[in-house]
């Protein structure tokens, strides 16, 4: 315990004869500064980066879908499910996503991973496109995880969709689900 104390003195001492003239104050309170403006500087220009980032890939995977959604038109039309299935799953890998086919309902035709087959989606982008407000759209979700458990953590995914169309008709809506977490 005494040398505890001894070494808290002489740290205390060793601090006031470092900061007792006014040029080291002054010294020390613009190191300081410096280092707050430095930190503040490095988040803004992080934040910055790291928004253009996301911009950049929602624009090209917004392509990507748009461009399946328009090759899928007769193959919708035809209600051809293994067609869709097939094409779902290589589009999945492509954009290393979940790729989701529905019809004008929002119901689903072809999911990459045959779990919601014949299900009625009803997220914002799907009735966006299904109500005709758009041709395509996009947005954040929050997936939880399968097992509840306090370590695991929730990641986010983009929803993509895009609509189909047959002959200048729309026969359906094209959903890409794709990690945004990386």
């Amino acid at each position: 315990f005494l040398t505890f104390k001894y070494g808290y003195h002489l740290l205390v001492a060793s601090f006031s004869r470092l900061f007792s003239t006014i040029r080291a104050r002054i010294t020390g309170l613009f190191t300081i500064l410096f280092l707050a403006c430095m930190l503040l500087v490095y988040v803004i220009i992080s934040s910055m980066v790291g928004q253009f980032l996301v911009d950049q890939r929602i624009v090209a995977q917004s392509q990507q879908v748009e461009s399946f959604a328009a090759t899928m038109g007769r193959t919708v039309f035809d209600r051809d499910a293994g067609a869709m299935y097939d094409a779902a799953v290589s589009q999945g890998k492509k954009m290393s996503g979940r790729v989701l086919i529905l019809d004008t309902a929002g119901t689903v035709l072809a999911d990459g991973f045959s779990e919601l087959n014949g299900r009625v989606l009803q997220y914002q982008e799907v009735q966006q496109v299904v109500s005709g407000q758009a041709t395509a759209s996009y947005g954040f979700h929050r997936i939880s995880p399968k097992e509840e458990s306090f370590f695991a953590a929730s990641t986010w995914a983009v929803y993509y969709t895009a609509q189909v169309v047959n002959e200048s008709t729309p026969v359906g809506v094209v959903l890409v689900s794709v990690s945004i977490q990386d």
